[in-house]
């Protein structure tokens, strides 16, 4: 029998992760020796840790002359970051000033865009850590190999950030110095997998679905290695597929010159504000996502896994904001009834963000000085163990 002890520690263990507001407690595992087939399993001490979440949509604007200011604490939500001598209003700010506020999708890292956001990023995290940074963060796979080399070239060493603090303090111009002391660049469905593996202490093979707005992703994780067979990783259309088939449809109603993150929200909303009219779009929202489904999802599963990945995998698991559209879920759980479980953790759209916080600890000794940075097509999302700087 087991002593009261164990009990408690087995219970600590199996313990789901409690969301507070945007903050997750989560296990944080700590190996110790084990035999090296099961190193990354067997023995490990449990530590509680909160992560803390910002979430910044990944839109720019060219910054207005005069812009009035909003007095407040939420400094991620006014942000005016310069870049190249020219100052760009960001995320909530730019929806909410701008007039045609844009990103590019899948940027490459030393884009206007890419650099904008990510730097961005790097003064948000900066504001809640102290220098240096170890900063985790990736790109689709079809595009990481692209991009890895000239993101870890840009991001290791001082940046040097001017912002505009008068958009919501009574401060002006400010320049600070943001070090990154190591940086890694992994592809964005291997950071969601790990992110999987470590939230629910998944020992076997799992199958991920990463339904991103720009990008669809697979890959099969293995069980020994924590990483993404290679064979089963590949990328297609994202969620603009749909997106785009929602605005064709529209199009033919309604005049519209609304940009991209528009339809994105009103994707996500169910109604849409078009010509000073609220339109319930939640039947074309399941027509283009089940088309979308059928025409993109299901033929890239079919070339991605093979009967031996369905023999060795514990269950499918989704990624990504798309995963948080229950038509889309509804499709899966059709196609894989009886065949293989279809998961979906809370808060899927969070997860690539804590696998590049994980890797960014797992790399270092030190969590407060861990980031975990998203540079999505949608949002930005940042990751941090929370501390008092």
């Amino acid at each position: 029998m087991k002593s009261k002890s164990e009990d408690e520690n087995q219970e600590d263990e199996n313990q789901e992760e409690v969301k507070l507001g945007v903050n997750e407690f989560v296990k944080n595992k700590k190996k110790t020796e084990v035999p090296a087939t099961d190193k990354q399993y067997n023995t490990i001490t449990m530590e509680e840790k909160t992560i803390e979440t910002i979430i910044i949509p990944s839109v720019y604007e060219s910054a207005p002359v005069n812009l009035d200011k909003v007095l407040g604490k939420d400094v991620h939500k006014r942000l005016s970051i310069e870049e190249k001598g020219k100052f760009y209003i960001v995320g909530d700010l730019a929806t909410e000033e701008g007039n045609m506020p844009h990103k590019n999708i899948n940027s490459f890292a030393g884009d206007l865009d890419y650099n904008i956001m990510m730097k961005s990023a790097l003064l948000v995290a900066s504001n809640k850590l102290n220098s240096p940074l170890k900063v985790s963060s990736g790109f689709p796979y079809a595009t990481f190999k692209l991009n890895k080399d000239s993101a870890l070239a840009y991001l290791v060493g001082e940046h040097l950030i001017k912002h505009d603090s008068s958009t919501y303090s009574n401060g002006q111009i400010k320049s600070k110095v943001v070090e990154v002391s190591h940086a890694y660049i992994i592809p964005e469905v291997i950071a969601s997998a790990t992110a999987i593996r470590k939230l629910k202490d998944v020992k076997s093979a799992f199958m991920v679905v990463s339904l991103g707005y720009g990008t669809l992703e697979t890959t099969l994780s293995i069980a020994e290695e924590q990483i993404g067979l290679q064979r089963t990783s590949n990328s297609s259309y994202g969620l603009l597929y749909a997106i785009n088939a929602l605005k064709n449809e529209l199009s033919g109603i309604y005049n519209s010159m609304a940009v991209d993150n528009y339809y994105d929200k009103a994707m996500r909303d169910g109604y849409i504000f078009l010509n000073r009219r609220k339109i319930d779009i939640r039947d074309i929202r399941k027509k283009v996502l089940t088309s979308y489904y059928h025409d993109i999802i299901s033929p890239l599963l079919m070339k991605a896994y093979s009967d031996k990945d369905f023999s060795v995998s514990s269950g499918l698991y989704l990624a990504g904001g798309g995963a948080l559209y229950s038509d889309l879920l509804d499709c899966f759980k059709e196609e894989f009834d009886g065949i293989l479980d279809v998961i979906i953790l809370e808060n899927p759209h969070l997860l690539a963000a804590k696998g590049y916080l994980f890797n960014s600890e797992d790399q270092g000794k030190d969590s407060r000085e861990a980031v975990g940075i998203d540079v999505g097509n949608s949002s930005t999302i940042i990751c941090t163990y929370s501390t008092t700087k």
